[in-house]
């Protein structure tokens, strides 16, 4: 003190409103930085700030901590929303398969059980019918053709 006739008890006072800025400020300290010497520093308050105002201390640190998991959050749920744009399917739920198609999948588990059990008896799967070239050239000219349609009308 420098010449001034203050009492103890306005210097406890000076302290503790000096020590609740730098709390004050400590709190306002932005999330991305380093989370040890957030720790740290906040531990520092703690041991330094006087009984009671550890209460508020908890309160303004649980405060953050909340503000905190908020982000992150809101963070996993951006996460979900974009990983499922790039995803093939897995959050478009079940499909549906045809008759035909469980039909060819069980004749062919038959056919490999008969197989390997040696049986002569194999039932004999239909081939999975595919489009001719001719077809698919026939395709082509026609999709070809639909698609200079739509250009000559955009002009």
């Amino acid at each position: 003190m420098s010449g001034n006739s203050s009492t103890p008890s306005t210097e406890r006072a000076t302290l503790a409103a000096e020590e609740h800025k730098e709390l004050d400020d400590a709190l306002r300290v932005p999330v991305h930085v380093d989370a040890e010497i957030r720790h740290s520093f906040c531990l520092y308050l703690l041991q330094s700030s006087p009984g009671e105002e550890h209460m508020d201390i908890l309160a303004q640190l649980k405060a953050e901590r909340d503000k905190a998991a908020q982000q992150v959050n809101a963070l996993d749920t951006a996460i979900r929303a974009l990983s499922g744009l790039n995803s093939t399917g897995a959050t478009r739920g079940r499909w549906t398969m045809s008759a035909a198609a469980r039909a060819r999948i069980a004749a062919a588990q038959r056919a490999r059980w008969a197989k390997v059990k040696g049986q002569r008896k194999v039932v004999s799967i239909a081939p999975k019918r595919r489009i001719s070239a001719a077809g698919l050239a026939r395709i082509r000219a026609a999709t070809r053709a639909r698609w200079a349609k739509w250009r000559a009308a955009q002009k």
